[in-house]
């Protein structure tokens, strides 16, 4: 779920100027005209979360509330399956997998921006929820991630980028962290 104050995060409050073409890529893919995902690479601070975010909120607004979608960043993904694994678990890692496989609009945030301990776990359950999406052609997919697509291949391994690759447009943002500095108006 979504917090209240992630709401603000719009393609009112985003710098243009400075993304233009990330911003275009993500206002077409909140309008549903691009037909395929997307993936916004780059180093921290340059909007990659802000245009995710707002372009959750732009479905969520123009759906009013009935579509639905996820936005969820990968630590707080597999944190959240490992959570299944506690005794007094809520969920199972199944139904969190069917979740993130079957939701039409799946925003996964910071794409490797950490290391796991086991990586073979992190790349388990992603290969698992995008190779799902990717056979059944759920095109409803929004990735950020730091890493240039030579270190995702690195870190992830062929199979899961040629994956994002087949059913992502890469986009990839240059430029200064833009932290700290006031919304656009």
């Amino acid at each position: 779920m979504i917090e209240n104050s992630l709401l603000a995060y719009t393609f009112d409050t985003f710098r243009p100027n400075l993304q233009s073409i990330a911003f275009e890529k993500a206002w077409k893919f909140s309008q549903g005209e691009l037909g395929h995902g997307l993936m916004l690479i780059g180093p921290p601070g340059v909007g990659k979360t802000h245009l995710a975010l707002a372009c959750y909120n732009e479905v969520k607004k123009r759906a009013n509330g009935h579509f639905l979608c996820l936005f969820i960043s990968e630590v707080e993904l597999l944190a959240r399956i490992r959570n299944t694994y506690a005794k007094e678990a809520q969920e199972t890692e199944a139904q969190v997998l069917n979740v993130c496989k079957g939701v039409p609009l799946l925003i996964l945030d910071d794409l490797c921006k950490y290391t796991p301990q086991d990586a073979s776990f992190r790349n388990r359950i992603l290969f698992e929820i995008l190779d799902f999406r990717c056979l059944r052609r759920k095109v409803g997919l929004f990735i950020t991630a730091n890493q240039p697509l030579p270190s995702l291949t690195e870190t992830l391994g062929a199979p899961i980028v040629d994956r994002l690759r087949g059913m992502c447009e890469v986009v990839e943002m240059k430029g200064q962290s833009q932290r700290g500095l006031p919304p656009a108006t």
